[in-house]
């Protein structure tokens, strides 16, 4: 059964706010705000089946690069992973771009967020899936200005859209590149099974997560302790690293703000299965135990064996009485609504979990 921070998560990976969950689920946002985050006793409300398995088939879908939302209408039939589907996106694209360009650029100008994969358009949305190489593939088409969907009709509408999204890419594409230097791994207290990894000496600063079951797979391993899949990451965080740099680079990040008029306290990248491709493909394949009694070393490791494992006392200060902001989900720390109490890291004699 889910609990309230796996709910919380589902969320946060389908850039869902609680309230376009609840309008999507169909129930009232009280549910969903109950679902989300335990009551004054610490109890929270079981979630229902129906809404468990939604949630899971949906993020099972966006990792496929598939249309979920059941209030749009799907503009992908097939999963971009593979290769004629990833070609045909390609030349797709390329004659989209070739059009636009004919009728000297986009008639409309679309509003691109990448963190979030949609671009708007007044009560129009294209949602997205960003590539590995840097490109996308459309999901899913929708309006609600009361016309319906007509894809032969909009298609100028959709052309412009892609040519938005190409375009914002480009831009991040050619952004500085920034050089993380992660701390050594740990497990989430505020996402169960999640793996987090901190750089303290950005502003903001910025956390890469990963989820456990993406760490197994990219292990090759069918079954590892969570001491495992801390020494494979640490073991391999620098390829790791690299994959979390180009995401940053391209903009894939979610900003978790304090307040939406305020800078960003600090800044998440999440990496999916397909992030870790290349990692895997350079994984050590055997996970060699670490010294007995020896400390794990918390100097990072890479380029950058200079720099001391930063602490997380300044973010804590900011933040410990107040709320953030990632995407358009507001995540109160102490206060009603409670969509979220996430705790930035636990202490060392913590467990696991919420």
């Amino acid at each position: 059964m889910m609990r309230p921070a796996d709910v919380r998560h589902h969320l946060q990976l389908l850039n869902l706010s609680p309230t376009e969950a609840a309008d999507l689920l169909g129930v009232g946002l009280r549910s969903m705000r109950r679902w989300t985050a335990p009551d004054a006793q610490g109890e929270a409300e079981p979630i229902p089946g129906a809404v468990e398995a939604a949630l899971r088939a949906w993020l099972k879908l966006q990792r496929l690069g598939l249309a979920w939302r059941p209030d749009a209408t799907a503009l992908a039939t097939a999963a971009p992973q593979t290769l004629a589907a990833h070609d045909a996106n390609a030349q797709a694209l390329q004659d989209v771009l070739e059009r636009v360009r004919a009728r000297r650029g986009p008639a409309t100008q679309w509003d691109v967020n990448l963190e979030r994969g949609r671009a708007t358009l007044g009560k129009m949305m294209v949602t997205f899936y960003l590539l590995r190489d840097g490109g996308f593939t459309p999901q899913s088409f929708r309006r609600s200005d009361g016309l319906p969907i007509d894809l032969q009709r909009d298609q100028a509408l959709l052309e412009d859209a892609y040519t938005c999204i190409h375009a914002k890419l480009q831009a991040h594409a050619h952004a500085p590149r920034v050089l993380l230097a992660l701390d050594d791994p740990d497990f989430s207290s505020t996402w169960d099974g999640v793996i987090e990894m901190w750089d303290m000496s950005l502003s903001p600063a910025v956390v890469v997560t990963i989820d456990s079951d993406v760490v197994l797979g990219a292990s090759k391993l069918t079954a590892a302790s969570d001491d495992d899949l801390l020494r494979f990451v640490r073991q391999n965080k620098q390829p790791i690293t690299e994959v979390a740099e180009g995401l940053l680079a391209r903009g894939i990040v979610s900003d978790c703000k304090i307040d939406s008029q305020l800078a960003p306290v600090f800044r998440q990248i999440e990496l999916s299965a397909n992030d870790l491709v290349p990692v895997a493909a350079r994984a050590r394949k055997i996970l060699m135990p670490e010294t007995a009694g020896a400390p794990v070393s918390t100097s990072g490791e890479g380029p950058w064996p200079h720099r001391s494992a930063p602490t997380h006392t300044a973010i804590s200060r900011t933040i410990s009485n107040g709320a953030w902001l990632c995407g358009r989900a507001t995540c109160a720390w102490s206060s009603s609504p409670p969509w979220a109490r996430p705790a930035l890291r636990r202490s060392p004699t913590s467990g696991r979990g919420s």
